[in-house]
C-alpha cells in the first residue's frame, strides 16, 4: 500500500483490457477489473471501489476512496445539520482509476459552515457517504487496509488499546548468571472497535480482519501489522450490533515501542 499518498494517485494496474484472437484476427475485447472475490461491479462504471456505500467517520480519521473520475474529476456534497446541503467538484486530469485523501479534516474546512452531518463523495456510476460522528473520544485509532479491490481502505476504533509484553528472546548462564541473549521482543496489542453504528461497518471490520496487508496510523506513520486474533459477534437482529475485538502484532518487530499507550 505504500503507492498511496495524500492527495490523488492513480491505479494503472488494477484495471485493463483484453483483447481475444482468433488465427492473429482480433475477435472481441474484455475490459476487466480486478478483484479477490466475486463482484457484481460493472467494470466500465464501477462507482467507489469497496464492498459498501456507507461508513461512519470521525474527526482525525483518514479516508480514501478510489474510483473512476465523472466528468473530468470527482464531487463531493455536503450534508448540513440545518438540512442545506453544499457540493464542490474537484477536477482530476488523468482518466484512470485514481484513489483521493477524502478525510474530514481535509474536505470539511472547504466548505462554508462546520455543522455538517454527513458527506457524499461521487464518481463514475457510485458515492459513498461518510457520517460524521462528533462524539469526542479520548482516543482514536486509525487502520487502514487493502480490500477486494486492492484499494485502501480504513476503520477507526474508538475502545480501549491493550499491550501484553511478551519477549521471546534466549536465556543461557554466563558465569553462573541468568541472562538474555538474541533479546526478541514480541508484544501484542489487544484493541477493541468501539460502537459500531452501521451495518456497513460491519462488513468493514470483517473485511479488515481478513485482509492480506493492514497498517496502523501512529504518529502520522502507518505502520504494517498482523492480526492474530480476532474475535467478534452479531446478532441476527439487524438492531444489534456488537463490538469487535481483536490481537496484533507489529510486522516489523524493531517497531514494538512506537506505539505511545
Amino acid at each position: 500500500m505504500g503507492r498511496v499518498v495524500s492527495g490523488l494517485c492513480t491505479a494503472e494496474h488494477r484495471f485493463g483490457t483484453f483483447t481475444f484472437l482468433i488465427n492473429e484476427t482480433e475477435d472481441a475485447q474484455s475490459y476487466v477489473m480486478f478483484s479477490r472475490m466475486q463482484t457484481r461491479k460493472d467494470a466500465a462504471s464501477p462507482g467507489i471501489l469497496s464492498e459498501v456505500a456507507a461508513k461512519v467517520t470521525r474527526m482525525g480519521a483518514k479516508e480514501y476512496v478510489s474510483g473512476y473520475p465523472q466528468n473530468g474529476g470527482y464531487d463531493i456534497t455536503a450534508f448540513f445539520n440545518d438540512g442545506s446541503q453544499e457540493s464542490k467538484s474537484f477536477p482530476v486530469s488523468s482518466s484512470e482509476p485514481f484513489t483521493v485523501d477524502v478525510s474530514p479534516d481535509t474536505v470539511l474546512p472547504g466548505f462554508s459552515k462546520s455543522d455538517i452531518a454527513s458527506y457524499t463523495v461521487a464518481m463514475l456510476g457510485g458515492s459513498m457517504q461518510f457520517y460524521v460522528d462528533g462524539t469526542r473520544y479520548v482516543d482514536v485509532w486509525c487502520f487502514r487496509f487493502k480490500n477486494v479491490y486492492d484499494m485502501p481502505e480504513t476503520l477507526t476504533a474508538t475502545g480501549e488499546l491493550k499491550l501484553t509484553g511478551n519477549n521471546e528472546s534466549d536465556a543461557a548462564a554466563m558465569y553462573g548468571v541468568q541472562r538474555k541473549f538474541g533479546v526478541k521482543v514480541t508484544d501484542e496489542y489487544t484493541v477493541n472497535s468501539g460502537s459500531i453504528m452501521l451495518q456497513s461497518d460491519y462488513k468493514l471490520w470483517h473485511n479488515m480482519l481478513n485482509a492480506q496487508e493492514v497498517e496502523i496510523l501512529v504518529d502520522g506513520e502507518w505502520l504494517p501489522i498482523v492480526i492474530t486474533k480476532q474475535k467478534f459477534e452479531r446478532s441476527f437482529r439487524r438492531s444489534v450490533l456488537k463490538a469487535v475485538e481483536f490481537s496484533f502484532t507489529m510486522a516489523n518487530p524493531e517497531q514494538n515501542n512506537l506505539i505511545g499507550l
